[in-house]
């Protein structure tokens, strides 16, 4: 167990250094605070530990990712039927139209 006065003392310095950057990391601001928290002898994991205790770490932001095209759903089924009319059709630009009962009834 740590004494209660270096647990503050490093709460301290810890809200000291997120004053300026609100998101700071717990590795980045041990690398900041060492030469104060080697003083008070607490380590990485000590630190960590206090970090954790007093609900101080900082959970990694999600990434939403965003769709690089802006084409709709809707534009682009259309687009993807129209080359595909344009892809069935005869040697004479022709539409190919289903010749058996089976694929008349056919979805696309």
């Amino acid at each position: 167990m740590l004494k209660q006065s270096v647990v503050e003392q490093a709460v301290q310095l810890v809200h000291r250094e997120r004053m300026l950057l609100p998101r700071l990391g717990t590795i980045k601001l041990y690398f900041l605070l060492s030469k104060e928290l080697q003083a008070m002898k607490v380590g990485r994991d000590k630190f960590f530990d206090i970090l954790r205790a007093n609900h101080l770490l900082i959970m990694p932001k999600k990434h939403i990712t965003k769709p690089r095209c802006r084409i709709t759903v809707l534009e682009n089924t259309q687009i993807l039927l129209r080359r595909w009319r344009l892809a069935n059709r005869n040697k004479y630009g022709y539409p190919i139209l289903p010749t058996s009962a089976k694929e008349k009834n056919r979805v696309i």
